[in-house]
């Protein structure tokens, strides 16, 4: 109840904008959208012809992307889904992108090839696919963040450090509250990674991956994921240019 006062006392208006200029914001919406149907009819059609992809981490995390492209940002009412789902994706995007690089240069040189020869392509099609997955989804979420900064700082709220840096008293269960939205943003992809371990799945299986240095794959994954996550609340944690403060109700 303490932090719906709170943040009830601070709710930023945007600066106005007229009609035409509101129609003009409305194509971010309808390029989420084209992405949501886009991901999703290349992931469908990837996995019906071949089944076994549905075991690769890889994608899972593609699978959270569809999700994610289809929430509509405007919306209030997805304000949870959206706190719980942009960390998986955004943060999970990285992750992902330098494993699976570490896996075709490091763990398994000749992982693009063996998945070339058992997917019936040539290997430059190997490459095309592998790049589609895994380094086009960082620059695309890092684009989403860019184009719709705005709207998700509105949905993910972290006034505390506004708050704090003006000198304002913070309650606890604010700070409490804020913090587990954090560690959400930060975490979820560990937790998807660990969802996928105890399903049974592992890099040796998947990937058959022979030469796998858990000394190095788990440190970089776990950097990779929280300087992702550090860089993601950073651009967040920033109420947007707004007029001044107003009180609901008042």
């Amino acid at each position: 109840m303490e932090e719906s006062q709170e943040e009830e006392e601070y709710v930023y208006i945007p600066i106005l904008q007229d009609h035409k200029q509101l129609l003009k914001e409305r194509w971010k919406f309808w390029l989420r959208k084209g992405l949501f149907y886009v991901l999703l009819t290349v992931n469908m059609m990837a996995c019906i012809k071949f089944p076994f992809l549905i075991t690769n981490l890889t994608t899972w995390f593609a699978l959270v992307h569809v999700l994610w492209f289809e929430l509509d940002l405007a919306q209030g009412r997805n304000s949870i889904l959206i706190q719980f789902f942009h960390g998986m994706s955004f943060v999970g995007s990285y992750t992902i992108c330098v494993l699976a690089t570490l896996l075709i240069f490091v763990f398994n040189p000749g992982f693009l090839e063996e998945r070339s020869k058992k997917e019936h392509h040539s290997v430059a099609i190997a490459w095309l696919l592998f790049a589609w997955s895994h380094w086009l989804p960082p620059i695309l979420l890092s684009l989403d963040l860019y184009l719709n900064l705005d709207l998700l700082q509105r949905r993910h709220r972290l006034t505390m450090f506004r708050l704090l840096k003006e000198g304002q008293e913070v309650s606890k269960i604010t700070m409490v509250r804020q913090t587990i939205r954090i560690l959400v943003i930060i975490f979820t992809p560990i937790a998807l990674i660990s969802v996928w371990y105890l399903a049974g799945f592992t890099p040796q299986k998947v990937y058959d991956t022979t030469n796998l240095n858990y000394g190095i794959g788990i440190p970089v994954g776990l950097v990779t994921n929280i300087l992702a996550g550090a860089v993601l609340v950073y651009f967040l944690k920033e109420i947007p240019n707004a007029q001044k403060r107003v009180t609901i109700g008042g």
